[in-house]
């Protein structure tokens, strides 16, 4: 393998992003966790746990939970992932609200470093919220950790 085709390693891509989740014509941002297993050319794990910082000065907790699978599409210094699973949002503080859904994406990680990554993530939620169904979008751009051995 040349390093033109060299691939990110397979194993953990673990960092930190600031999502913008957007409702209609409204939008919040959120500080997020994001794992990402990657598995070379099959399916890994994925998770994302989102914290929406405006909601702590108003005396709240919401967090947006996702977990699911990604499928990995490595390129040069690049892997494009495929995603979808379950999500959660949740409100503690003057009250508590679940409200359940499921998440389809894409994110890309690019390798910026032997061990280090930025990575940009599009995500459609879909909530179930008072018996009807609320899509949201979450735009998002961090930095991670890249585990594994280099190929």
């Amino acid at each position: 393998m040349t390093a033109q085709e060299r691939t990110l390693p397979d194993g953990a891509a673990a960092g930190a992003s600031v999502d913008r989740f957007i409702y209609e014509d409204a939008g919040i941002t959120a500080v997020s966790f994001r794992y990402s297993g990657l598995r070379a050319r099959r399916v890994g794990s994925e998770i994302g746990v989102s914290l929406f910082p405006d909601a702590l000065s108003a005396g709240s907790l919401y967090l947006a939970t996702d977990l699911g699978a990604s499928y990995s599409a490595p390129g040069a210094g690049f892997s494009l992932l495929f995603k979808g699973g379950v999500s959660t949002l949740t409100t503690f503080g003057g009250g508590f609200a679940f409200e359940p859904g499921f998440h389809l994406g894409t994110g890309m990680i690019v390798q910026t470093g032997k061990k280090a990554g930025v990575r940009l993530d599009v995500i459609r939620h879909y909530y179930l919220v008072d018996n009807e169904t609320a899509g949201l979008w979450s735009l998002g751009v961090g930095f991670t950790a890249l585990g594994g051995k280099s190929k």
